[in-house]
């Protein structure tokens, strides 16, 4: 490979590795957000069968839906 193709090679090499980090980076965080509100909802629908059979009140229910997890865990 002569020398002056290899300067070229190197800076298109590095930014077709930074682009290839980014989409790859924006695909996992779309799939983590598509996952974290799977998950709430699967919740939800769990909390609406307790209070459908009885087994906890709607107002507990709609305490729990607005608890935050990651606010709980940063508590003093």
């Amino acid at each position: 490979m002569d020398a002056g193709v290899a300067v070229f090679m190197i800076p298109i090499s590095a930014i077709i590795g930074v682009f290839t980090m980014i989409t790859i980076s924006a695909i996992v965080d779309a799939k983590r957000r598509t996952e974290e509100r799977r998950e709430l909802e699967e919740s939800r629908r769990e909390l609406a069968a307790y209070v459908a059979e009885g087994s906890i009140t709607p107002k507990d229910a709609e305490l729990i839906l607005r608890s935050d997890p990651d606010k709980a865990g940063k508590r003093k």
